[in-house]
């Protein structure tokens, strides 16, 4: 596959990048407490990295598989997880109450952009396959 017809499946891959290793660094929910009490936030923290995880594997999988159609599948895959990671602050598991928490003012919206960006561009990977000629 020449790298020109793979750029949506990099972005994919980058993006998915980004969410994994940023899940858990620079847009990491709120610790767990010295007590041991833990925050509703940090399990939204744990679900976005698992979904970063998923995500990560689904983009180098669609990078690497030659044939179109499973590319397309699996970019489809991709994008539905996506959108179940757009969805995990605040939807699937409540943050904090107050909104000046760190989890509220930058985990939510970095989380939401980048798995918007990402389910955006598995949809156009997935587009582009299912047009694509079948190559000999």
């Amino acid at each position: 596959m020449k790298i020109k017809q793979s750029i949506p499946e990099i972005v994919m891959t980058a993006l998915s990048l980004v969410i994994l290793f940023g899940s858990f660094t620079f847009f990491a929910a709120c610790p767990v407490a010295d007590e041991g009490s833990i925050m509703s936030c940090h399990y939204a923290q744990v679900m976005v990295t698992a979904f970063g995880v998923l995500l990560t594997v689904l983009s180098l999988a669609a990078l690497l598989i030659p044939d179109r159609k499973v590319t397309a599948g699996i970019c489809i895959g991709a994008a539905l997880v996506s959108v179940m990671t757009a969805l995990t602050p605040a939807v699937l598991i409540p943050l904090c109450k107050m909104p000046q928490m760190h989890c509220r003012l930058v985990m939510q919206p970095f989380v939401i952009l980048l798995a918007s960006l990402t389910a955006v561009a598995s949809a156009v990977a997935a587009l582009i396959n299912l047009k694509r000629k079948k190559q000999i």
